[in-house]
């Protein structure tokens, strides 16, 4: 496995802001969200806050581009998730399934050399939104993953084991 350099990272992350802010310029949808990420042979998930923008790209789609921050006993976890929902319905609600990436960047409180630094997934997002006024949406979404790449080091777990899955509650508020 490559190892990212600090360039790149920085790289990574600003073209995730950048991104990121330019998605809320034409958000449909601001959704706050409780995120739990349950990942590999980590003892505990990984439980925190998270913000979320969707915008509509066609008659059953959307975009969502999340960002979640998560604590555990251990350290925190940043995660940014774009995803594509493709709704059954074409009121954008009910049921809805969709590709997702995640990019995960752990800090750990006393370099225990537990997690890798920064990990790369794919997956799949399922869920439900429903609307309980006009313009607040309630949401429940989960979303397993399997990481594609990571930064590692020789004493952290391999890579082809990290698999995980996310779970998140939370309400919308549609413009």
């Amino acid at each position: 496995t490559r190892k990212l350099q600090k360039p790149q990272i920085k790289t990574a992350i600003f073209s995730t802001l950048l991104f990121f802010l330019i998605s809320y310029s034409n958000a449909q949808e601001v959704k706050f969200y409780g995120n739990s990420e349950l990942l590999g042979n980590i003892s505990s998930p990984f439980i925190g806050p998270g913000i979320g923008l969707e915008h509509s790209i066609g008659k059953h789609f959307t975009m969502n581009t999340d960002f979640h921050v998560g604590f555990n006993e251990n350290g925190v976890a940043y995660q940014f998730r774009p995803a594509v929902h493709f709704y059954f319905s074409k009121e954008k609600k009910g049921f809805f399934v969709g590709p997702s990436l995640k990019y995960i960047r752990f800090k750990e409180k006393d370099n225990l050399d537990l997690f890798h630094d920064n990990i790369y997934t794919a997956g799949l997002t399922l869920g439900i939104k429903s609307y309980l006024k006009n313009n607040l949406s309630y949401i429940i979404s989960v979303s397993p993953h399997y990481a594609i790449g990571a930064s590692t080091s020789p004493s952290r777990q391999a890579l082809g084991s990290i698999v995980g899955i996310g779970f998140n509650v939370g309400v919308g508020y549609r413009f």
